[in-house]
């Protein structure tokens, strides 16, 4: 089942994330897994255990966001997080508490606006923010004055053509007064409103099979139903809706080819039956409609490539598709995704040179390619994304030299080469990269002596030093790096005693000094930094983590 999957993942994620609490991309991870694990629990009808995984992934969100303010993905990262649990907020009913939240992503999406007025992704999310802080005011309007006010609806009197309009605004009525009940959790009496518009729209298009209009708003009505009953726990329901919608679809595009808008209604509906299937562990069903989906929005996007919002469609179904087959280890086939993904990517950002949120997702697809390359073994491959993906992030850091976000992306791609140049022995290389990671981390520091977040990165980026100092012998050097993260480690510690990360990476970085001892020939040094981490690792009530080096790990991308 796909709840279960997610599950899965989520712990996978959280070991790697335990074996190396510094890593940014790592929390990252988790939060990305948090709310999967919400989408699937979303689907299967279990809105409290999918709010709280919701709000789990928003505090790691949060976190990242404070530890680095001028890192502006993980505002964007921030604000998308806090509009999903508004949505979830609402879908229970609770609509006070889901406008704050809209409220807040709303403020993160126009300060980050300011800060660049000419990003266009940025004015569309303040733009999508401002939709839906109207759209739920107005839905708390119609709660309050709407309940009770609209009577049975009447049988369509097909004997008075004139009424036809009445009618049709009649279901939109009814359409509305649904969305409220819907949005006070009270499923039942919106299924119920739902389903009175519907059966006033088929009548309408009986009337009248060649008005396409009327067609298009029947199918609206079933996925609307699809929707809520997903949100009810009846994906069998959801289901049967779903498909009903989709047929229609399909006929109202297959009828008006260049009716741009009907492939994009049935594109939509097919990645929500996609999402239904994956629900019920339909994986085959799930590929079938995503991929389909994905065909029509290729397509339109070569009909019509200046329409951006529907080159964002694309690229989020390619990587929707991609996440799947990567979960399925097809490595072959998500990477030929991640790839037309970036391709993509690399276009808009040729086109609009002064968008660099475009540069930065070709920096971020880039990195995706190489975590999976790297996964499958494929060294030379990884290193070549990893490579790229560090020279963009560079010219963006060396733009914008105040942007601490760009400066830690920056850190994080020297990490990753480092990484894949120590897997190929090439120690020289790697201890490079770690060194220059040391260098941008010990200027974040810096410039924000007080970010918590930056100090565990560079007592991180020590150890990663310190690891390849030891393998070259170096054991003065070694010893060196793994004191001063020791050091630092030591003082994020002391402000959080019962933190059990930071308890953790004190015995990781203890082991590795009595590793260097022992190497030294000082048995009693050794001995000492052994026992205090096994105290400590006692005191917290964990296992005695190995004495070996921690946090080299290849990327996750499964």
């Amino acid at each position: 089942m796909a709840t279960t999957d997610a599950r899965r993942a989520l712990d996978t994620a959280r070991a790697a994330s335990a074996q190396d609490p510094a890593n940014r991309e790592w929390r990252r991870q988790v939060s990305v897994t948090l709310n999967a694990v919400g989408d699937a629990l979303k689907a299967d009808g279990d809105l409290q255990a999918a709010l709280a995984a919701y709000r789990e992934g928003l505090e790691i969100l949060r976190g990242l966001a404070s530890e680095a303010a001028g890192d502006r993905q993980a505002q964007q990262a921030l604000s998308g997080s806090l509009e999903a649990i508004g949505d979830m907020l609402v879908a229970r009913g609770e609509l006070h508490d889901g406008l704050v939240a809209y409220r807040e992503a709303l403020d993160i999406r126009r300060a980050l606006a300011a800060t660049d007025p000419g990003n266009a992704e940025w004015r569309r999310d303040v733009t999508k923010s401002v939709e839906r802080v109207g759209h739920l005011l107005i839905l708390m309007s119609a709660v309050a004055t709407c309940r009770g006010t609209l009577d049975a609806p009447k049988a369509l009197d097909t004997t008075k053509a004139g009424n036809l309009r009445s009618q049709a605004d009649q279901s939109q009525r009814l359409q509305l007064i649904g969305n409220a009940r819907e949005a006070e959790g009270d499923f039942a009496a919106a299924l119920a409103f739902y389903g009175d518009a519907l059966d006033m729209r088929r009548a309408l298009a009986a009337t009248d099979p060649e008005n396409p209009q009327w067609q298009g708003d029947v199918s609206w009505s079933l996925q609307t139903i699809a929707d809520a009953r997903q949100l009810n726990g009846d994906v069998a329901g959801a289901l049967s809706s779903c498909r009903e919608a989709i047929r229609i679809r399909r006929t109202l595009a297959a009828a008006d080819p260049g009716h741009g808008s009907w492939q994009v209604d049935l594109a939509v509906s097919l990645n929500k039956l996609g999402g239904l299937l994956l629900a019920q562990g339909d994986e085959i069903g799930t590929l079938a409609a995503y991929r389909e989906g994905l065909d029509i929005t290729r397509e339109l996007c070569t009909r019509y490539p200046d329409q951006t919002d529907w080159r964002r469609d694309l690229l989020q179904a390619l990587n929707t598709l991609g996440h799947l087959l990567l979960a399925r280890r097809d490595f072959a086939g998500a990477l030929a995704l991640y790839r037309e993904a970036l391709d993509h990517t690399r276009q808009l950002a040729a086109r609009d040179p002064e968008n660099l949120g475009w540069l930065r997702d070709v920096s971020w697809n880039l990195g995706t390619i190489g975590a999976v390359h790297e996964a499958q073994g494929d060294l030379a491959s990884a290193l070549a994304a990893y490579d790229e993906c560090l020279s963009l992030r560079r010219a963006l850091a060396a733009s914008n030299p105040d942007n601490s976000g760009w400066q830690c992306d920056v850190s994080f791609s020297l990490e990753c080469v480092g990484r894949v140049l120590e897997m190929q022995c090439e120690l020289s290389g790697a201890l490079a990269a770690y060194r220059a990671s040391v260098d941008v981390r010990r200027a974040l520091c810096t410039r924000d002596p007080a970010n918590l977040g930056y100090r565990r990165d560079i007592s991180f980026s020590l150890v990663q030093l310190g690891d390849v100092l030891l393998a070259q012998d170096e054991l003065a050097g070694a010893l060196d790096a793994y004191r001063e993260s020791l050091n630092i480690r030591r003082s994020l510690a002391e402000r959080d005693p019962g933190h059990p990360g930071l308890g953790r990476e004190l015995c990781v970085i203890l082991n590795k000094l009595g590793d260097v001892h022992a190497a030294r020939g000082y048995i009693a040094d050794a001995h000492a930094a052994y026992g205090e981490s096994r105290d400590i690792s006692g005191r917290l009530g964990h296992p005695i983590p190995p004495r070996t080096g921690a946090g080299n790990t290849p990327a996750a991308a499964s």
